[in-house]
């Protein structure tokens, strides 16, 4: 199946539901990632071809909205910050993080200390981010990065 024909499959699932936060320590999925070299392509297809509204724009990240789903597109030059070694070394397919949305900051400390303890690769543990959200970042075993996230409150 070809990536573009995946990504819209798995995008389909979550614009069926708005995304919110849990009202507990379980998640909800809210957002997809797609980390790129071609970040100007990439941009202007899923803004031109695919007609979503740009919500976020700083360097090269891009958030899109739709539905209650945020898409969102980031460099790797973007993801600079993370130390995860699966980001620096060149992909020959997708590179797809998911983001974990918790209600508290708390709630992502113990997802992120449970994940770790059960054999997740630790990328970054949680701490406030400068686009204002509380983020922690691990790794699953192909070496794709997720974030468990909650917003400041």
């Amino acid at each position: 199946m070809k990536i573009n024909a995946v990504i819209l499959t798995l995008l389909s699932c979550f614009w069926l539901n708005k995304a919110v936060a849990a009202a507990d320590d379980t998640s909800s999925i809210y957002m997809v990632t797609i980390h790129t070299d071609n970040f100007a392509q990439m941009k202007n297809f899923y803004q031109n071809v695919m007609q979503l509204k740009i919500t976020v724009e700083n360097g090269e990240f891009v958030e899109f909205e739709h539905r209650g789903l945020r898409l969102s597109l980031a460099s790797y030059q973007a993801l600079s910050f993370l130390s995860a070694e699966s980001l620096k070394v060149k992909r020959a397919g997708s590179g797809v993080g998911i983001g974990f949305k918790y209600n508290s900051k708390e709630a992502v400390e113990r997802r992120y200390d449970e994940l770790v303890k059960r054999g997740a690769v630790a990328i970054s543990s949680p701490t406030v981010q400068q686009w204002g959200e509380y983020t922690a970042f691990f790794a699953d075993p192909d070496g794709n990065v997720h974030e468990l996230v909650s917003d400041i409150k």
